[in-house]
């Protein structure tokens, strides 16, 4: 049952808003990333309190160019 909150295209609610998962990461370490499956996405939110999705976890908003707050949570 909770898996099928992450299968490709599955919605659920995040901060009043709607996040659409793109599948769950092969892999939850850095090592062999390579061979991981899918898109990775990271749900995050700037210091202007501004909710964002990145491929990175360091990519800055892209409404107002501020840093995220914390290391977000992937999708």
């Amino acid at each position: 049952m909770a898996l099928s909150e992450y299968v490709p295209g599955a919605q659920r609610p995040r901060r009043g808003k709607i996040a659409e998962s793109k599948g769950i990461l092969k892999h939850w370490t850095e090592a062999n990333r390579d061979e991981a499956l899918g898109l990775n996405n990271w749900a995050l939110r700037c210091f202007n309190e501004h909710d964002y999705l990145a491929t990175s976890q360091v990519n800055l908003c892209k409404e107002c160019g501020q840093p995220p707050q914390d290391s977000g949570q992937a999708y």
